[in-house]
């Protein structure tokens, strides 16, 4: 006496071997980290507008969401591009959580936004 029928063991075989090359398959890139870095370009495009006070276009800037302080709580980190940076609406920016919404605390700093992003570790 069997305790499968050959119909419900290659049943079984097929799934698992889908499943394996259904991992196998997976992407290796970071998802999550991709998502989180798509929500802050999408935030910081309306932080930056709200400081600088006019459009910012999409390619002049790169945003990533980081935890500095770890608190839980992302904290927006941008970078401005523009050759003839002044450091007013170009340069580095980083929007920290307080409250209900964010606050730019770089422009607190003398000289914070013209630092040299290679120079900055996230």
């Amino acid at each position: 006496m069997r305790l499968f029928s050959r119909g419900a063991i290659a049943l079984a075989v097929t799934i698992l071997l889908g499943c394996m090359a259904g991992a196998v398959a997976q992407q290796t890139e970071n998802i999550p980290q991709q998502n989180s870095d798509a929500i802050a370009r999408k935030l910081a495009g309306v932080l930056l507008e709200r400081q600088i006070g006019a459009k910012v276009p999409a390619e002049r800037f790169g945003a990533y969401e980081v935890d500095f302080n770890l608190d839980g709580f992302s904290e927006i980190y941008v970078y401005v591009q523009d050759p003839a940076c002044d450091g007013v609406k170009c340069g580095l920016f980083l929007f920290v959580l307080e409250g209900d919404g964010y606050r730019e605390v770089l422009g607190d700093i003398p000289g914070a936004r013209l630092t040299d992003p290679a120079k900055v570790g996230l």
